[in-house]
């Protein structure tokens, strides 16, 4: 037998839930950092449309990034005083709270709740179905009667592992999936 040096578990997860690999290109993208296109974000912020908002709406994005859903939260008619965001990155994290949003630098599963949202965006990270966690995790956020709208792998649809088989049962209870958008980030969401 051959040994590498490497783990070969997340590359192996990235070939079984999206059907090929391709290496992160840079500590960015290893920290599954991938900016939300446009076009992406206005099919999600559509779905807020059908389904409502006001200018008096409560967002949280709990993985900003560089602030694409933010941005665009604003540009749909969210008052900025009532978007917060949660990034991980210091640098980004810095960025968007000079931009004016109200900031808290962590790693979104560490943070409890100490307030909710009448609507959460999200871009979470993909790899070894963190999605998920991220999405179970954001529901704890969630005002009664909220929106909950998140851009996630293809693989929650097919997958049969014990966590996404029950998260495929919990949006058959509680959600939906209204588009898909696997391809909209190129290659293993990297483009």
């Amino acid at each position: 037998t051959h040994r590498f040096g490497i783990d070969g578990e997340e590359r192996v997860y990235d070939v079984v839930t999206c059907g090929y690999y391709v290496p992160p290109a840079n500590e960015l993208k290893a920290s599954q950092y991938f900016p939300t296109p446009v076009s992406v974000g206005e099919r999600l912020f559509n779905l807020f449309n059908l389904y409502g908002f006001d200018t008096n709406s409560t967002l949280l994005e709990p993985s900003a990034g560089d602030g694409a859903l933010v941005r665009l939260a604003i540009k749909r008619g969210f008052s900025k005083q009532n978007v917060a965001c949660v990034e991980r990155d210091s640098a980004m994290a810095e960025k968007l709270t000079l931009d004016g949003f109200t900031t808290q630098c962590a790693d979104f599963l560490t943070v409890q709740p100490s307030q909710i949202y009448s609507h959460i965006a999200m871009n979470p990270p993909f790899r070894l179905g963190q999605d998920i966690e991220h999405v179970l995790h954001a529901m704890q956020f969630l005002s009664p009667g909220g929106q909950l709208a998140a851009i996630m792998s293809y693989g929650i649809m097919f997958r049969t592992d014990r966590r996404t088989v029950a998260f495929r049962e919990f949006l058959r209870q509680y959600g939906q999936i209204e588009e898909e958008l696997f391809e909209a980030f190129g290659p293993a969401g990297m483009q």
